[in-house]
């Protein structure tokens, strides 16, 4: 398969997950050059990164990822999981063990992940109580609200610019980090 007819990963995956081995097969070559091409970038050479163990990798990746993830969990997160597994808080936060970086990290996300939800939600629920209270007061009880507001839900999402705003707050918060 060549380039320009290569499938888009999100369908190789699909495919992949339903049984089809082709698609496993394009997913994983996909997979290897990447991870080839940032062990090349982190070694500086190609006979170095071809002979760069699981282990070697995951040490040369751990600095960055980890200064990523700090740069982004919050102090009481940290405290919860150092809490949890009984240890001290070190000199300095470039000293965490990454069991206490990682799920710092995912619960911060989680919580962003949240706060997302429960803003795009407030105003879709606003929106099924009036239709529901509208058609309830024209004695149409048998019509079903989804029908009448998931249009007007498209059009609020549409007209307030909903991906650009999504997208913006989840760039922005990794920026100011």
């Amino acid at each position: 398969m060549n380039e320009q007819s290569a499938a888009p990963t999100s369908q190789l995956a699909a495919r992949a997950v339903a049984g089809d081995m082709e698609a496993f097969e394009e997913l994983y070559r996909q997979t290897v050059g990447r991870v080839h091409a940032v062990c090349l970038r982190m070694c500086g050479n190609r006979s170095m990164a071809e002979e760069l163990t699981q282990e070697e990798a995951l040490t040369l990746a751990k600095a960055p990822l980890q200064e990523f993830m700090l740069g982004q969990v919050r102090e009481k997160d940290v405290a919860l999981f150092l809490d949890l597994t009984n240890r001290e808080a070190p000199e300095s936060p470039e000293d965490l063990p990454m069991l206490i970086v990682i799920p710092s990290f995912v619960l911060g996300e989680l919580k962003m992940a949240f706060q997302i939800g429960f803003v795009l939600f407030l105003p879709f629920l606003i929106i099924d109580m009036v239709v529901a209270s509208v058609l309830m007061s024209m004695g149409m009880m048998m019509l079903p609200p989804v029908l009448i507001s998931l249009p007007f839900k498209v059009l609020l999402f549409v007209l307030v610019d909903g991906w650009y705003l999504i997208v913006r707050s989840l760039v922005m918060a990794f920026q100011n980090a």
